[in-house]
């Protein structure tokens, strides 16, 4: 089934599971830390930015470098990475894409471009509510690639969901409910590259809802993956 296809057979499923008869329940935040890096192993460089408050985080980073390749010849070093993440009452949303080249280099030596986000949230609920999380798959299936998803139940010490570099590569599309109290919401996407340029997205959606708007169906759009 081909990726467009998904994407619809997904809007019907969420479609037919969409919350009817909610109340209102807004997220209170309490902590952030959400940063995307950037680095190339020929020179050694790492970049990073970081959002300084609750606003929207929009930012993108590239570096690049030539390296020597055997017989003589140059290869170009690049990691990368893009964001576009808001922190709204009622949704954590996060798109963008990492990327990465490499190569190897006159010495034998794997050259790698990186590309990372972070994404991690603490926040209150005050009254019980329905929610959805949605994600892509992870980029890659090395365990050198660093991925994380978790929904973590702070005040009862309980992982609600959780996926890690050990599990399967996977598209999240999972409900529930919350009841009253603190949350903490992570997500880490790591690309690293050793051949020719490769770019991936990644894509994050926790949703509880308001009344009478399904905004789970946002997330669905998305789930279309782009891989170059």
């Amino acid at each position: 089934m081909g990726l467009h296809r998904i994407a619809i057979a997904l809007t019907a499923i969420c479609g037919a599971g969409a919350f009817a008869h909610i109340g209102r329940a807004d997220i209170i935040y309490t902590l952030q830390e959400r940063t995307i890096t950037a680095a190339t192993s020929a020179n050694g460089q790492t970049l990073t930015l970081s959002a300084p408050d609750f606003g929207p985080f929009v930012q993108s980073l590239l570096t690049s470098t030539p390296f020597n390749q055997p017989g003589g010849t140059t290869g170009t070093n690049s990691g990368g990475s893009t964001i576009d993440c808001l922190l709204n009452p009622n949704t954590v949303r996060a798109t963008g894409h990492l990327e990465g080249e490499g190569g190897t280099d006159d010495n034998g030596n794997d050259v790698f471009g990186e590309g990372s986000v972070l994404i991690d949230v603490t926040f209150q609920i005050t009254q019980a509510t329905p929610f959805s999380l949605h994600a892509l798959a992870r980029p890659g299936t090395s365990l050198l690639e660093e991925f994380e998803l978790r929904l973590r139940d702070v005040t009862n010490n309980d992982d609600l969901f959780e996926l890690d570099t050990t599990t399967p590569p996977q598209i999240v599309d999972f409900s529930g409910n919350l009841q009253p109290g603190i949350y903490r919401l992570k997500y880490k996407v790591e690309t690293i590259i050793t051949g020719p340029v490769q770019s991936s997205d990644f894509a994050l959606d926790f949703t509880v809802p308001t009344p009478g708007v399904m905004s789970v169906l946002v997330c669905v759009p998305w789930l279309c993956r782009r891989k170059r």
